[in-house]
């Protein structure tokens, strides 16, 4: 009997204790300030690893020799470490195995990880070197979808790595960008914004890459933009805000032709209904992946994907998804 009342009192007040975690995440969620994106943003993302992108020869006093070819490594390899010591950059892979004459690699392949030796080779300026390309960055132009007194949320989908998986994170940073051009999208061929990035101007650190974007903490007050509210998406008119040249997003009008909730990324099915906008873009390109999606002047979504063969249309993932992540 007393353990009965014990099993019941213990289910109790984990119930209870659950609905106020859950309760005070939403209040803290409601409870901070939301501004309103759609300012264009340069990404510098570093990859946790040395990306192999190319193999090369080394020309040394005894010939031409091929030490990572040689050894097995490929194209699209990630080196984890070198002699137990965690890489990053090229910079990393030349520090670790300066004046080594057989180092060991751990290196990540597709979903394995692998160990291989590889001989470095000591080139005419007694460098040595591995034969090998490392990519230290990845670079491209996207958008913000809201900013609030501490953080920034961009893009609505993650940053993929060589291989399609979820880039692993290292560091990064957001930087102010400016639009230049535009390729328009046709079926078949999305279009993308094309800018400039400037390095110099960074707007806030990375802190995460997920299936809901790319979150940085806020660095400077680059994006100067009106408070908004946050509200749930329905079928309906609505409107997107993006930068389709400079740097202040404009405003443009879409229809959400579906409203859903069973797919991580994918909530939403809109249309570009506006004319001017069709006109510059052809409808949805690359780097408006962020632009904030707002519906009876409350921020619902952000813009995430294009339809191949009809670049007019693409998905949306709902802002609740975004914030809480």
């Amino acid at each position: 009997m007393k353990r009965n009342f014990l099993t019941r009192f213990c289910f109790i007040l984990i119930f209870v204790l659950s609905f106020s975690l859950l309760n005070s995440i939403k209040v803290s969620a409601q409870s901070a300030e939301y501004y309103l994106g759609g300012y264009p943003a340069g990404f510098s993302i570093y990859e946790k690893g040395a990306r192999v992108v190319g193999l090369c020869d080394v020309v040394t006093s005894d010939g031409v020799k091929s030490p990572s070819k040689d050894a097995g490594v490929d194209v699209g390899d990630l080196i984890l470490q070198i002699d137990g010591k965690e890489v990053n950059s090229s910079s990393d892979v030349m520090r670790i195995i300066n004046g080594q004459e057989l180092v060991s690699l751990r290196i990540k392949r597709m979903d394995k990880e692998i160990s291989l030796l590889v001989k470095p080779a000591k080139d005419m300026s007694n460098a040595y070197k591995l034969g090998l390309f490392i990519k230290d960055c990845v670079t491209g132009i996207g958008t913000i979808t809201y900013i609030t007194d501490n953080k920034i949320g961009c893009l609505g989908h993650p940053v993929l790595d060589e291989n399609g998986s979820i880039l692993q994170l290292s560091s990064g940073i957001i930087s102010k960008c400016s639009i230049s051009s535009c390729i328009k999208s046709v079926k078949g061929r999305p279009g993308e914004l094309r800018g400039v990035i400037e390095k110099s101007e960074i707007c806030g650190k990375i802190i995460n890459n997920n299936n809901s974007g790319v979150f940085a903490v806020k660095e400077n007050n680059c994006y100067k933009s009106k408070k908004i509210s946050l509200g749930n998406a329905k079928p309906g008119e609505a409107f997107i805000y993006t930068t389709v040249f400079g740097d202040k997003p404009s405003c443009y009008s879409i229809y959400i032709i579906k409203a859903i909730n069973d797919d991580e990324s994918k909530d939403m099915v809109i249309k570009i209904t506006d004319e001017k906008l069709l006109e510059i873009t052809g409808g949805i390109v690359q780097g408006m992946s962020g632009s904030p999606i707002v519906q009876d002047g409350q921020l619902v979504g952000a813009v995430t994907h294009v339809f191949i063969n009809d670049p007019t249309m693409g998905f949306g993932i709902n802002i609740s998804k975004m914030i809480s992540n």
